[in-house]
């Protein structure tokens, strides 16, 4: 599969780059949610996600946990989904009235920026919390078999998993870096920020 992601694989290309502010009465909390479109799970690049999703959501020193320490959102963590012919790497965030969304956006550009620059030491605890927690999954039968079913499903290949596994083994420095710089950009991203509409007194 190219590197070069197919337009014509995702549902609506023209949205990309964009930014929606919504807002309602039907909320109790501001929410923002920011989602980048990437390759799907057949990939190589999508192992290199899946650690770079591992990174940002360490329960210490990292992206999620120095946005809820803060107190700039009351919930925050950074997910990657994988559809039919793409995938999508999202944050997405609880935020407190006074909590701006271009300040969660800030955080996240100068925290991709910092982990540019990975040791191999943090790369490698990373990879194999990820293959930790992946192996761990497959002792659980339904999970697996839902697993591989979702592969199939998606990337029309029954032995993904293997693969994925063998990938997930193979990403260097370099490829985490070459992969915040090729996906992880505003023109290839959505911006969501739903607003809580403010009663009249």
């Amino acid at each position: 599969m190219s590197d070069k992601l197919q337009a014509s694989q995702f549902p609506n290309p023209e949205i990309l780059g964009r930014k929606f502010r919504i807002t309602s009465k039907n909320l109790s909390i501001s929410k923002f949610r920011k989602s980048w479109y990437t390759p799907n799970s057949g990939h190589r690049d999508y192992a290199g996600l899946l650690i770079l999703t591992t990174i940002l959501n360490k329960t210490a020193n990292s992206l999620t946990s120095y946005i809820v320490d803060s107190e700039l959102a009351r919930v925050f963590i950074v997910g990657l989904s994988h559809y039919k012919g793409f995938g999508l790497m999202s944050c997405a965030a609880d935020l407190p009235h006074d909590t701006s969304p271009d300040a969660i956006q800030a955080i996240i550009l100068v925290e991709l920026e910092k982990i540019k620059f990975i040791s191999e030491d943090e790369l490698d605890a990373a990879r194999n919390e990820l293959l930790h927690s992946m192996y761990s999954e497959f002792y659980d039968r339904s999970t697996m078999a839902y697993s591989f079913g979702r592969a199939f499903v998606h990337t029309n290949d029954p032995l993904l998993y293997p693969k994925l596994l063998k990938n997930i083994k193979s990403i260097h420095r370099e490829d985490i870096r070459r992969i915040i710089d090729q996906y992880l950009t505003d023109d290839n991203s959505i911006t969501l920020y739903l607003t809580v509409k403010k009663s009249k007194k």
